[in-house]
């Protein structure tokens, strides 16, 4: 725990469209890779009686406020709850929680078809439905998803359907945050990682009797190698190719007797086989090397990069990118009942995986299983009994769809 200044207001809540004061008591941010990212705030108000319906589903932006000409950190998002608490002698607590706005996915459900649409599409599309404009997203992508044929939503949420086709495709998503909005970025490569606001190159400074850093620094870092698989094997088969060999598969440079072979890949060509294998060595490839760490810096974030440096262990010197971050800070001087309990303090912990290792979600999203049989209407041009195609097969819609 950082001691930041005593009796100053370091940490700031500011609800859009809102007059209110609210003064931040403490908050906890937890932020991952391909995560949804979750602010909890204590605030407290002189009003005892907040309109709630003027609150909830606002925007709310927590302000970090740095020394000098440091930049400061700005996290924004969607309040999606808010907690009435106790009322002192001046204030009355709250507390709030601030989600990113496709949370709002969570607990939209649907059942339908895509065809002849990619990953990207499919996405665009349904943060499109959102009311997401398109400067509150982006792309960045080195390997543009191919079209589906067809994609099935079955009793799934949104977010959970689109959580798992980018795993599949191996798109990761993360958050950039800035006064006044948030940013979706979805990628596939390292480019679509930047450094950490301010200084990145951050100093291991380990904490002794009577020294004491004056920038930021981190103050504790653990590194972890473990054995994983080194080889990948997707086989699958085209019955409009049945000579055609599909198969693709991708080593490691360690451990390649350690091989994860799977059927069917779900490609058709060879080419989209390796592919996906690559991208599933990578999924597993990619946790082999992972650091933890403490650190004071205020703008570390998953999603970004930084180099440490003055690490005892030289080849522990390098740049990391960040994929768990979690950070708590407190100010009790905000209460008057509180007011000699000392100043604004901050913990930060992280983890990290060294940059020059492609990042690959985890499939963690788990695909609807049909139940069953189930009927549907056939379906084709007007005149014909039962419309086939030249391979014997017939159209039909489902009841659901």
């Amino acid at each position: 725990m950082q001691t930041l200044a005593a009796n100053l207001e370091r940490y700031l809540f500011k609800v859009s469209g809102s007059d209110e004061e609210l003064r931040v008591l403490s908050f906890g941010i937890t932020e991952g890779i391909s995560q949804l990212f979750s602010i909890d705030l204590e605030i407290v108000a002189e009003n005892d009686a907040l309109d709630f319906e003027q609150i909830i589903g606002q925007a709310g932006a927590l302000t970090i406020q740095q020394y000098e000409e440091e930049e400061s950190r700005y996290l924004h998002g969607i309040i999606s709850r808010l907690e009435q608490g106790a009322s002192g002698k001046t204030f009355t607590t709250y507390s709030a929680t601030v989600v990113p706005k496709i949370w709002y996915l969570m607990h939209r459900h649907n059942c339908r078809i895509f065809q002849k649409m990619s990953v990207r599409d499919i996405v665009q599309k349904i943060l499109k439905e959102l009311g997401m404009p398109g400067d509150e997203y982006r792309f960045v992508l080195q390997n543009d998803p191919p079209k589906r044929e067809y994609c099935v939503q079955y009793r799934e949420s949104e977010f959970d359907f689109i959580s798992r086709l980018l795993e599949e495709e191996g798109i990761f998503y993360f958050f950039e945050h800035e006064e006044n909005k948030h940013t979706l970025v979805m990628g596939d490569s390292p480019s679509a990682h930047k450094a950490i606001k301010g200084e990145s190159q951050i100093i291991f400074h380990e904490p002794r009797p009577g020294q004491v850093a004056d920038e930021a620094h981190i103050y504790t870092f653990n590194y972890t190698e473990e054995i994983l698989s080194g080889k990948v094997t997707l086989k699958d088969y085209n019955f409009k190719k049945p000579a055609l060999n599909l198969k693709g598969d991708k080593t490691a440079d360690k451990n390649t007797d350690l091989e994860v072979y799977d059927y069917p890949g779900k490609f058709e060509e060879p080419g989209r086989g390796k592919q996906l294998a690559k991208v599933r060595l990578e999924e597993y490839q990619s946790v082999k090397k992972e650091g933890s760490g403490a650190t004071t810096c205020t703008h570390f974030a998953a999603g970004f990069f930084f180099t440490m440096k003055k690490y005892p262990r030289d080849d522990f010197n390098k740049k990391y990118l960040l994929t768990q971050h979690q950070l708590s800070a407190s100010q009790p001087q905000v209460l008057e009942e509180t007011a000699g309990e000392g100043g604004s303090s901050f913990s930060s912990s992280f983890e990290c995986i060294p940059f020059d290792v492609p990042y690959r979600p985890d499939r963690v999203t788990p695909k609807p299983v049909v139940e069953g049989s189930q009927t549907a209407i056939v379906v084709g041009p007007k005149g014909e009994e039962i419309y086939t195609n030249e391979h014997g097969q017939i159209k039909v819609q489902f009841h659901w769809d």
